[in-house]
């Protein structure tokens, strides 16, 4: 693990852009590249700040957030209990980040779209045993998802459940 230096409140990335003051503190993991970068609360108490909150600095930083993401190919929000703790929460921040989300699952594994939600669905509705292995995400259309999310509701609590996530542009490179 290593840290990124985060830009400071002077530097300004987006025309007109402000930061709040809950800005995060940026971890990057999982190897050399960095893969995902990991945006967390910088203490205990900016993890109570809302979705409205977060949503607006999603909105302030998106130019930032996009180069780390083609930078990173990932990125893990972590750690802002308040702002994400439901489905239609999640549906709000990814929207923000990528307003052109399928509300369709055209794949070959059955989903359940969650309730309350137009783009949120299940990773699978197969039982927690079954192993899914990692693999490129409706690769087999045309046109393939620009960026996917994936939310935890609720921690896995035993075996099975996982959902890998793999950077294979390094995958490719090896």
């Amino acid at each position: 693990k290593y840290r990124l230096p985060f830009p400071t409140k002077q530097e300004n990335l987006t025309a007109g852009g402000s930061y709040p003051d809950f800005l995060p503190s940026i971890a990057a993991t999982y190897g050399a590249n960095g893969f995902p970068l990991v945006v967390s609360p910088t203490n205990a108490l900016t993890i109570l700040y809302t979705i409205d909150e977060l949503v607006h600095w999603v909105e302030t930083n998106k130019a930032w957030l996009d180069d780390k993401l083609e930078i990173h190919g990932g990125i893990l929000f972590r750690g802002f209990l308040a702002a994400v703790f439901s489905p239609p929460n999640f549906e709000r921040l990814a929207l923000t980040i990528e307003p052109n989300l399928e509300s369709v699952y055209l794949g070959t594994s059955s989903r359940t779209t969650i309730s309350g939600t137009q783009v949120i669905h299940t990773s699978s509705d197969y039982t927690g045993w079954r192993i899914i292995p990692a693999h490129l995400e409706m690769s087999f259309k045309p046109v393939f998802p620009k960026r996917i999310f994936f939310y935890a509701h609720e921690p896995n609590e035993g075996a099975g459940g996982e959902t890998p996530l793999v950077d294979f542009r390094q995958v490719f490179r090896d």
